[in-house]
């Protein structure tokens, strides 16, 4: 596996894993944590962080992004080596698409689908 990163400007520890119900995976009720993570090897895992967390709101205009210095100067990368191992849920091609989903699940607002498809998944045994 890669290396799992994550762009913070969170100050009280990492991994956080947030529970407050605003983001799009968030448990709706509160009771577990997510932590947004870009997984991947060299550069990739760094782009999804990135896109994740700072591009996350923003438009592009004319191909690109216009982010203010002082966005990026508020956060660091943060480079996590699990302590054990990592059950994930792969969101992506044909396992998305074998669970009835596609790439809206990622993109949708407001968020109660993407969070109550969440909720089932943390629920499931596997």
């Amino acid at each position: 596996m890669g290396a799992l990163l994550r762009i913070s400007r969170h100050t009280g520890g990492e991994p956080y894993c947030g529970k407050s119900g605003a983001n799009r995976f968030d448990d709706p009720a509160g009771g577990y944590g997510v932590c947004y993570l870009g997984l991947g090897k060299g550069k990739d895992g760094l782009m999804v962080a990135f896109a994740e967390s700072v591009l996350h709101d923003q438009t592009a205009t004319d191909g690109g992004f216009d982010v203010a210095v002082s966005e990026l100067e508020s956060q660091q990368v943060v480079r996590f080596a699990p302590p054990g191992k990592l059950r994930l849920a792969d969101l992506t091609g044909a396992a998305l698409k074998r669970i009835g989903l596609d790439g809206r699940i990622s993109t949708i607002t407001p968020y109660d689908m993407p969070q109550s498809w969440s909720a089932a998944i943390h629920a499931h045994p596997d």
